[in-house]
């Protein structure tokens, strides 16, 4: 089989459905590249961040996102001051890298931020609702995780920005020195390396190419109908002279 090397944006949905990672691993879909106004908001608010904080070589986003976002740039300037405040009060006096690609033997990513001095991962995710009491979502911790692996990064978070401007959430660090994330690392192997059959049907299917054959295979199939007596006309008959009383 190809050498397959998942994204560490990916690992969570494969955690949820080792059957996506197997589709994926064995039938690859073309990725369908598209912009909506919350996604070019993301795109915008995020280099705005990294420019604020000092990084450099960040490609700008381009005049499509400016354009779908228009209604929202507003909105942009205030989560991206708002976002600015809540890293630099965290780490106060601390560089950070932007945008930098990783390959490692198992997994490749794409991180937002990375502090100069290798410590430090902060991702970006512009959304609606955070999660609560500083928690990170489920889905993210896969994430972030993968980001230690190729990283080498010791410490992890998430940054939540409202996509209406009306708070940012900077998540609970997490401390991967101190609490060892071998179980979860074994688990990570398993599910990346294996070749997973199962199929689930759920809310982890939204959004995946896939989803046509997991969900043949799990809703039952319901038997053939049986094939419908032949038409003799008598009973028929009867039943309309009967109606029209003759």
């Amino acid at each position: 089989m190809k050498s397959f090397k998942p994204r560490a944006s990916s690992v969570g949905k494969y955690m949820a459905c080792p059957a996506r990672l197997y589709y994926d691993r064995t039938d690859p879909q073309p990725v369908e590249h598209f912009r909506n106004k919350y996604m070019s908001f993301g795109t915008i608010v995020h280099y705005e961040i990294q420019k604020r904080l000092g990084c450099i070589g960040m490609e700008e986003p381009a005049n499509e996102d400016y354009i779908e976002a228009e209604p929202m740039l507003g909105r942009a300037a205030d989560a991206t001051a708002m976002g600015y405040d809540e890293i630099a009060k965290a780490y106060p006096g601390v560089a950070w890298n932007a945008e930098q690609e990783w390959k490692g033997e198992g997994l490749t990513g794409h991180t937002d931020l990375v502090s100069t001095d290798g410590r430090v991962c902060v991702d970006i995710k512009t959304t609606t609702k955070p999660p609560a009491r500083g928690q990170v979502a489920v889905e993210h911790y896969w994430q972030l995780l993968a980001y230690h692996l190729l990283t080498g990064c010791t410490e992890a978070r998430v940054l939540y920005v409202s996509s209406k401007a009306e708070w940012v959430s900077l998540s609970d660090s997490i401390e991967f020195a101190s609490t060892g994330p071998a179980r979860d690392l074994v688990q990570l192997s398993d599910n990346l390396r294996g070749d997973h059959t199962t199929v689930v049907y759920g809310s982890a299917c939204t959004g995946c190419p896939h989803v046509a054959k997991c969900r043949d295979a799990a809703i039952p199939r319901y038997p053939k109908p049986r094939e419908a007596a032949p038409f003799s006309g008598g009973a028929a008959l009867a039943a309309l002279a009967a109606l029209r009383g003759a």
